[in-house]
């Protein structure tokens, strides 16, 4: 046991300094190395933490250029303190330097900051722009003023830092009572403010 702790520490003495650190543990550790390159593949209860970001896997593997690229496989759960947010999927990857997490399988969301919890076929969220891509049966629940904001679309676009949804491909938003389908449609978050462009179809009650 002790060598295990004084290898792993080690390790983490190889982890860059200029970049955010970097913790890690999992029941099995082992280190991989191939054409000179290092890899870090954890397991059995795996974990990391960099930054506001905590990651947990079956499986994590810390690679590339001062350990840069992060993969996670199996039951993962992404916990973001400082955006607010949760994810869940079973495969998830994430570049340090661009700040970029990557789904390429269902993942859901839940995001406390705005009050929405969403679901798709896959995301790519940048944390350093607050743009969140999803794809797929998105499907997204939002706490608005006049009660739960349901939204559907083949594509949607989360702008978090200025706080705008933007659905497209069969976009359907059921709110209060109404219906609206279009296109695009487009929601201001603060204002709640729905603009709908192309093909519009709808059910209002006055």
């Amino acid at each position: 046991m002790k060598r295990v702790s004084l290898f792993l520490s080690i390790l983490l003495l190889t982890l860059p300094l200029s970049a955010e650190a970097i913790s890690f543990k999992g029941g099995y550790t082992k280190v991989r190395m191939q054409d000179g390159k290092k890899e870090i593949v954890l397991s059995g209860g795996a974990q990391v933490q960099t930054g506001s970001l905590s990651l947990s896997a079956k499986t994590i593997t810390l690679s590339g250029d001062d350990y840069d690229r992060i993969s996670l496989s199996g039951d993962v759960t992404v916990v973001d303190t400082e955006q607010g947010l949760t994810m869940q999927s079973p495969a998830v990857g994430y570049v340090r330097s661009t700040g970029v997490l990557s789904v390429q399988s269902w993942v859901e969301i839940d995001d406390t900051t705005n009050e929405i919890s969403a679901s798709a076929g896959s995301l790519s969220f940048n944390r350093q722009t607050g743009l969140m891509q999803l794809e797929g049966q998105v499907r997204l629940l939002r706490a608005a003023s006049k009660g739960i904001m349901r939204c559907t679309s083949d594509t949607l676009t989360y702008d978090r830092d200025h706080k705008r949804l933007q659905l497209a491909g069969d976009a359907v938003i059921t709110w209060n009572g109404d219906v609206y389908q279009a296109h695009v449609i487009t929601v201001d978050l603060d204002s709640e403010e729905i603009q709908l462009e192309g093909s519009i179809k709808g059910t209002v009650h006055g």
